[in-house]
């Protein structure tokens, strides 16, 4: 389980960055699980092997691992609508460099802060060479054969995973946008940007399946294949379906029928989360609470139980104006709306804090020690108020001194507005499509 990403809740075009509370709200409720859930391990809450467990609350905690594809569904619907809408509007795509600088800006600077305090405080004395320090400034620190895990940064391979997608996503949009531009009209050419989406799932659930494999185990652990950024494409691939199905209903101005369901019955799909979730909960192919469930069979189950819970809690949120009591209450609370802002900031420096409540490394005069070595050494009522005080104060430091200024550098030039919405046209109705650019 790691920790969320840098996605923001501001979209990349000029025009769009009005902040969305919902969303904001309900990354400030992931953020916080992921907190809960790493607190749970060291407070020996989680199931860990065939250590003894503690009920009904080893359960739930062991349910929070749902709290990370979110973050990857969120960042691709953002990233990708504003190329979906140019595919659909046939206009030219975002350019490349200002959106990488942008992301550059958002993604890295906090992060080599947090490296850079990880390896004074906690590791110093561990170096024992060039490469153990550069490899976390590379974004290699889990690419590497064997490689030693440094405390404080275990979460963070999430940052080279999003960082990769980042990277690709232009050349992405660009190849689905010369495929489905060869389609007459707009709905078939949103059906047409719906099969490379297709495909970037199953190369993330195949990497899924092949590092979990039972003859790939030795390599898989070698390697850290786990958490190599294509396992986690198909949670990318379902926020870019979603972004597709928003650029479509901004393009056309049309209300694609998913939208209309959604309007009509805001809350069904959050309801089928929370079966998804509960679900979850029941190991199929282990001892219920017990952390023997990690079999080939089980690891399939829990990836794709993720998936689909990850797009059930994010898709009523992308669609316009939708609205209901229940969302209401939830997700408007200003507190949870702040967690979710400085949340990249929870998700860097939670870990560091943790560490630093267990009196790791040097500075209290012993070596840091490995994740499961510390299982169970703390209560976790206390370490969760402390880790969470903590965490949030040192984050909102880092979103108001660092982050924020560097995102504001990053917009100075903004891409152009979206385009108008062309007329609606039926389906079959043939269009006029510009030349891609």
């Amino acid at each position: 389980m790691t920790a969320p990403i840098a996605a923001g809740v501001r979209t990349e075009n000029a025009g769009e960055t009005k902040r969305d509370h919902k969303l904001e709200g309900l990354r400030g409720y992931l953020a916080l699980g992921v907190v809960v859930y790493h607190v749970a391990f060291y407070a020996g809450l989680t199931s860990f092997l065939d250590l003894p467990t503690h009920g009904i609350w080893t359960v739930l905690a062991d349910g929070l691992s749902v709290c990370l594809a979110p973050f990857f569904v969120l960042s691709a619907f953002f990233l990708y609508r504003p190329f979906a809408r140019a595919v659909l509007a046939g206009t030219k795509h975002p350019p490349a460099r200002p959106f990488w600088w942008r992301r550059f800006l958002r993604l890295i600077p906090a992060y080599w802060v947090v490296v850079t305090f990880a390896l004074l405080v906690f590791d110093i004395n561990k170096i024992d060479g060039f490469w153990y320090a550069a490899r976390p400034y590379l974004l290699m620190h889990f690419y590497w054969p064997n490689a030693p895990w440094i405390t404080g940064l275990v979460p963070t391979w999430t940052v080279p995973a999003e960082m990769l997608f980042y990277l690709i996503l232009p050349g992405i949009a660009v190849l689905i946008g010369r495929y489905a531009r060869k389609a007459a009209t707009l709905e078939a050419k949103r059906r047409r940007m719906l099969v490379p989406l297709t495909l970037f799932a199953v190369i993330g659930f195949a990497w899924t399946v092949y590092t979990n494999v039972p003859s790939q185990l030795d390599t898989a652990v070698v390697y850290n294949l786990w958490y190599w950024p294509f396992g986690y494409y198909d949670a990318f691939a379902i926020g870019m379906l979603l972004a597709t199905v928003s650029a479509y209903h901004q393009v056309s101005g049309k209300t694609p029928r998913s939208y209309a369901f959604v309007a009509k019955h805001p809350n069904v799909l959050w309801a089928l989360a929370l079966v998804v979730f509960v679900v979850n909960l029941n190991r199929f192919f282990g001892k219920l609470g017990m952390g023997d469930w990690a079999s080939f069979n089980q690891e399939l189950v829990i990836h794709a139980l993720v998936l689909l819970f990850a797009g059930l809690i994010v898709a009523p949120l992308t669609v316009p104006g939708v609205r209901s009591r229940l969302m209401d209450i939830t997700l408007n609370p200003r507190p949870i709306r702040f967690v979710g802002r400085i949340s990249y900031g929870v998700y860097l420096w939670h870990m560091v804090v943790v560490s630093l409540l267990l009196k790791q490394g040097p500075l209290f005069g012993n070596t840091p020690g490995f994740g499961p070595e510390l299982y169970g050494a703390a209560n976790f009522w206390w370490l969760l108020t402390w880790t969470t005080v903590g965490t949030i104060a040192v984050s909102a430091v880092s979103y108001y001194l660092l982050e924020q200024p560097l995102s504001k550098l990053g917009r100075r030039k903004p891409d152009p507005a979206p385009p108008a919405a062309e007329p609606a046209v039926k389906t079959g109705q043939a269009v006029e499509v510009p030349a891609a650019p």
